[in-house]
This record gives C-alpha cells, sequence and structure tokens, in this order.
C-alpha cells in the first residue's frame, strides 16, 4: 500500500483517525526502507511508538526516520541481542512532546511459543518429525515444549 500515493493517503488515513475511535493501527516490515518514500510521512508522525528489533543495514534507517541518535545506534541499537529460544531483544522509542524517550525490552516467548513459530530451519525440521510421532501439531508442540521430543 505504501508504494503509491493513493494506498499510503489510505493508511495515513486510518492512522490518523484511529485515536479518536480508541483504537491502534500496526505496521510490521522487514526493511525499513519500505518506509522512506515521501508517501509514508504522515504515517511515522502519527505513530508514537516505535518497536525496532535488530536487523543488519537498517542503522541508517533508524537514525533517518526515527531521529535515533548516532551515539544511540552504536552503543545500543547495534547491541541488541537475540537468543534463540530464550530472547529477544528490542529497541523502544517512543515519540513524546519533547523529543525521543527509548529503551531496550526483552521479548520472552515461552517454550510452547517458540516452538509454534520457529523459523530456524533444524527447529522446523525437528517439528515436522515430532508432528509425525504424535500424529498432530497440539500434541508435538507439548511435546517440544517438555523437551521429550530428541
Amino acid at each position: 500500500l505504501l508504494k503509491t500515493r493513493y494506498g499510503a493517503a489510505v493508511v495515513e488515513n486510518l492512522y490518523r483517525r484511529s485515536r479518536t475511535f480508541g483504537a491502534a493501527v500496526y505496521a510490521v516490515t522487514q526493511s525499513l526502507q519500505d518506509f522512506v518514500t515521501g508517501y509514508s510521512q504522515g504515517i511515522l508522525e502519527n505513530t508514537y511508538y516505535h518497536y525496532l528489533l535488530p536487523a543488519p543495514g537498517q542503522e541508517e534507517y533508524v537514525r533517518k526516520l526515527f531521529g535515533v541518535p548516532e551515539r544511540a545506534i552504536e552503543r545500543v541499537y547495534k547491541k541488541l541481542e537475540f537468543k534463540p529460544g530464550e530472547y529477544s531483544e528490542v529497541l523502544v522509542v517512543l515519540r513524546a512532546g519533547t523529543g525521543l524517550v527509548g529503551g531496550v525490552v526483552r521479548n520472552r516467548v515461552s517454550p510452547l511459543e517458540y516452538w509454534a513459530y520457529t523459523t530456524n530451519p533444524e527447529d522446523k525440521e525437528k517439528r515436522r518429525r515430532a508432528v509425525e510421532k504424535y500424529g498432530n501439531l497440539r500434541d508435538a508442540l507439548v511435546a517440544l515444549a517438555k523437551g521429550e521430543v530428541v
């Protein structure tokens, strides 16, 4: 939607009006470059919370799009950690009336959530074998989460 002026206008209008109705709009992307076009400026201006996961090569966009100082990118963003099955650190940037406020949040997932959503190739294969063994996804996920599957 952000690639055309009309699509971006619809999304921007949704962002502008959502608070009036007590609603929230979320945008998720794997590349911040999606927000570089002039069409997305209104979306960024009407977004107060930004959750930034570590992504190589995105530092320049973090600085340009969200106004995160270079010092914070070097000392915080580039040092965010990801430990599969344990946690992922997220840089939270809040656009407040006086400027930017931010911090690091650790997102921990339960073993059940990990096995349900992992994209790690070896673990996906382990999950596939567990489904074969247990006959359904639910039982396989529970067994994996309990550590019963090798």
